[in-house]
């Protein structure tokens, strides 16, 4: 009497099986509808830190299944979802059907600190984990230090004894500030050149 019910048992176990194997394959045929192709992008090979650009990437929607990236963001690849240029990801926000590109133009801000950064991008469904097609062609990005900011040169508007204090603003870095002078029609002439942010003149 005990075969027929083992018997059973291994065979609701079996079908067990075959319908998770069943559903995992049908999720798997399900993802490879959604697909992107890289078209081209824009963006600056060399960025001041802390400045703000204005780039683009073009990707087409390929996919098989009348996805139309209605929940599909741009990410940010090399590390994923790192924030190197100010954000993560950017979200498409309009119909895409497959067959047609979208342009994505975007701001970024340049790292702080000056060195090459990975600038690249996949397309990810928002409302989950899932990466889908091409990954943009890495750009290695230059980051050059900011230059430090132009003094800025205060003068009196008027002196009744014909002496008078020019000054002016301390930048950052700077060593020393050069001062030149132009009297009447008469050629410029470096009249100090030192550390000192003053002269009595």
């Amino acid at each position: 009497m005990s075969r027929p019910v083992h018997r059973l048992a291994l065979g609701a176990l079996l079908a067990l099986v075959s319908l998770t194997a069943l559903g995992a394959d049908k999720g798997q045929q399900r993802l490879i509808g959604f697909n992107a192709d890289f078209i081209t992008q824009g963006v600056p090979t060399t960025m001041v830190a802390g400045q703000s650009y204005a780039v683009s990437v073009t990707m087409s929607n390929n996919g098989s299944d009348g996805y139309d990236w209605y929940d599909a963001a741009l990410e940010s690849q090399n590390p994923t979802g790192n924030t190197t240029w100010g954000l993560s990801q950017v979200p498409v926000g309009t119909s895409v059907p497959p067959g047609y590109d979208h342009i994505f133009n975007f701001t970024v801000v340049a790292p702080s600190t000056p060195g090459t950064y990975n600038f690249q991008w996949r397309m990810r469904v928002i409302s989950g984990s899932l990466r889908f097609g091409d990954l943009t062609p890495n750009v290695a990005v230059v980051v050059t230090a900011a230059p430090p900011p132009v003094p800025t040169l205060t003068l009196p508007t008027s002196s009744a004894t014909g002496s008078y204090t020019a000054s002016w603003s301390s930048s950052t870095g700077a060593t020393h500030y050069e001062l030149s002078e132009k009297v009447g029609t008469g050629s410029w002439s470096v009249i100090q050149d030192t550390s000192a942010t003053s002269r009595a003149i």
